[in-house]
Protein backbone atom coordinates (compact mmCIF):
# COMPACT_ATOMS: atom_id res chain seq x y z
CA UNK A 1 0.00 0.00 0.00
CA UNK A 2 1.34 3.49 -0.96
CA UNK A 3 2.41 5.35 2.27
CA UNK A 4 0.53 8.38 0.37
CA UNK A 5 -2.92 7.04 0.74
CA UNK A 6 -3.07 8.60 4.13
CA UNK A 7 -3.14 11.76 2.64
CA UNK A 8 -6.45 11.34 1.21
CA UNK A 9 -8.56 11.09 3.89
CA UNK A 10 -7.29 14.81 4.60
CA UNK A 11 -8.22 15.79 1.61
CA UNK A 12 -11.64 14.66 1.77
CA UNK A 13 -12.18 15.76 5.19
CA UNK A 14 -12.43 19.49 4.22
CA UNK A 15 -15.66 18.51 2.21
CA UNK A 16 -18.37 20.54 3.23
CA UNK A 17 -21.85 19.54 3.32
CA UNK A 18 -21.09 16.74 -0.04
CA UNK A 19 -18.60 19.78 -1.73
CA UNK A 20 -15.29 20.65 -1.15
CA UNK A 21 -14.78 24.14 0.03
CA UNK A 22 -13.48 25.93 -3.00
CA UNK A 23 -10.29 26.85 -1.63
CA UNK A 24 -9.24 23.35 -0.91
CA UNK A 25 -10.52 22.16 -4.14
CA UNK A 26 -7.49 22.67 -6.07
CA UNK A 27 -5.78 20.93 -3.41
CA UNK A 28 -8.19 17.81 -3.66
CA UNK A 29 -7.23 17.79 -7.68
CA UNK A 30 -3.89 17.76 -7.06
CA UNK A 31 -3.60 15.42 -4.66
CA UNK A 32 -5.60 13.28 -6.83
CA UNK A 33 -3.18 13.69 -9.56
CA UNK A 34 0.05 13.28 -7.71
CA UNK A 35 -1.19 9.99 -6.15
CA UNK A 36 -2.02 9.02 -9.82
CA UNK A 37 1.84 10.15 -10.95
CA UNK A 38 2.97 8.27 -7.48
CA UNK A 39 0.80 4.82 -8.45
CA UNK A 40 -1.77 5.15 -5.15
CA UNK A 41 -4.50 4.71 -7.01
CA UNK A 42 -8.13 5.40 -5.05
CA UNK A 43 -10.18 2.40 -4.05
CA UNK A 44 -14.11 2.60 -5.69
CA UNK A 45 -15.46 4.04 -3.02
CA UNK A 46 -13.16 7.04 -2.52
CA UNK A 47 -13.23 7.16 -6.35
CA UNK A 48 -17.04 7.88 -5.77
CA UNK A 49 -16.73 10.47 -3.38
CA UNK A 50 -14.13 12.50 -4.96
CA UNK A 51 -16.35 12.40 -8.04
CA UNK A 52 -19.40 13.39 -6.56
CA UNK A 53 -17.55 16.34 -4.42
CA UNK A 54 -16.27 17.51 -7.98
CA UNK A 55 -19.58 17.44 -9.47
CA UNK A 56 -21.39 19.07 -7.05
CA UNK A 57 -18.77 21.75 -6.96
CA UNK A 58 -18.77 22.13 -10.74
CA UNK A 59 -15.89 20.79 -11.95
CA UNK A 60 -16.27 18.64 -14.31
CA UNK A 61 -13.29 18.26 -15.76
CA UNK A 62 -11.88 16.94 -12.21
CA UNK A 63 -14.61 14.43 -12.14
CA UNK A 64 -13.54 13.70 -15.48
CA UNK A 65 -9.96 12.46 -14.34
CA UNK A 66 -11.45 10.46 -11.99
CA UNK A 67 -13.73 8.61 -14.52
CA UNK A 68 -11.30 8.33 -16.92
CA UNK A 69 -9.38 6.38 -14.07
CA UNK A 70 -11.76 4.31 -13.02
CA UNK A 71 -12.38 2.95 -16.95
CA UNK A 72 -8.96 2.24 -17.05
CA UNK A 73 -8.52 0.53 -14.13
CA UNK A 74 -11.55 -2.09 -15.04
CA UNK A 75 -13.91 -0.32 -12.05
CA UNK A 76 -16.82 -2.74 -11.36
CA UNK A 77 -19.16 0.03 -10.40
CA UNK A 78 -19.54 2.74 -12.98
CA UNK A 79 -23.35 2.51 -13.09
CA UNK A 80 -23.65 5.09 -10.28
CA UNK A 81 -20.63 7.14 -11.54
CA UNK A 82 -22.07 7.17 -15.26
CA UNK A 83 -25.22 8.48 -14.03
CA UNK A 84 -23.42 11.03 -11.78
CA UNK A 85 -21.19 11.76 -14.81
CA UNK A 86 -23.99 12.96 -17.03
CA UNK A 87 -25.96 14.77 -14.57
CA UNK A 88 -23.40 16.49 -13.85
CA UNK A 89 -22.28 17.44 -17.45
CA UNK A 90 -26.02 18.36 -17.64
CA UNK A 91 -26.49 20.40 -14.48
CA UNK A 92 -22.54 22.60 -16.06
CA UNK A 93 -24.59 23.81 -18.76
CA UNK A 94 -22.62 21.09 -20.65
CA UNK A 95 -25.55 19.10 -22.84
CA UNK A 96 -23.43 18.11 -25.99
CA UNK A 97 -20.67 16.60 -22.90
CA UNK A 98 -23.63 14.75 -21.16
CA UNK A 99 -24.91 13.41 -24.56
CA UNK A 100 -21.52 11.81 -25.29
CA UNK A 101 -21.05 10.52 -22.28
CA UNK A 102 -25.17 9.16 -22.35
CA UNK A 103 -24.05 7.55 -25.55
CA UNK A 104 -20.29 6.41 -23.89
CA UNK A 105 -22.15 4.32 -21.34
CA UNK A 106 -24.76 3.07 -23.45
CA UNK A 107 -22.30 1.49 -25.98
CA UNK A 108 -20.11 0.16 -22.80
CA UNK A 109 -23.21 -1.49 -21.55
CA UNK A 110 -23.43 0.86 -18.86
CA UNK A 111 -27.33 1.24 -17.40
CA UNK A 112 -28.22 4.77 -17.26
CA UNK A 113 -31.18 5.57 -14.55
CA UNK A 114 -34.66 6.59 -16.02
CA UNK A 115 -34.16 9.48 -13.66
CA UNK A 116 -31.01 10.15 -15.21
CA UNK A 117 -32.71 10.07 -18.96
CA UNK A 118 -35.60 11.71 -17.28
CA UNK A 119 -33.36 15.13 -16.37
CA UNK A 120 -31.81 14.60 -19.78
CA UNK A 121 -34.90 14.52 -21.60
CA UNK A 122 -36.27 18.21 -19.98
CA UNK A 123 -32.82 20.13 -21.23
CA UNK A 124 -33.26 18.15 -24.83
CA UNK A 125 -36.47 19.39 -24.91
CA UNK A 126 -35.62 23.24 -23.75
CA UNK A 127 -33.17 23.09 -26.66
CA UNK A 128 -34.82 21.75 -29.20
CA UNK A 129 -32.87 18.99 -29.49
CA UNK A 130 -35.23 15.52 -28.97
CA UNK A 131 -33.89 13.84 -32.30
CA UNK A 132 -30.76 12.98 -30.23
CA UNK A 133 -32.57 12.07 -26.91
CA UNK A 134 -34.87 9.89 -28.83
CA UNK A 135 -31.72 8.19 -30.45
CA UNK A 136 -30.44 7.63 -27.19
CA UNK A 137 -33.43 6.54 -25.44
CA UNK A 138 -33.99 3.84 -29.15
CA UNK A 139 -29.57 2.51 -27.86
CA UNK A 140 -30.66 2.49 -24.35
CA UNK A 141 -33.88 0.35 -24.58
CA UNK A 142 -32.11 -2.18 -27.08
CA UNK A 143 -29.49 -3.13 -24.80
Amino acid sequence: MCRRLRWWPTVVAVSDGGGFRRRKLGDAVMVFKEMMRNECPLDEANCHLVMRAFLDAGEVEAATGVWKFMLKNGSLSLEEAANRMVVGFRDSGRLPEACRYSDDAIERGIKLYSSTLSKLKGSMQKHGKMGVYDELLRKWKEH
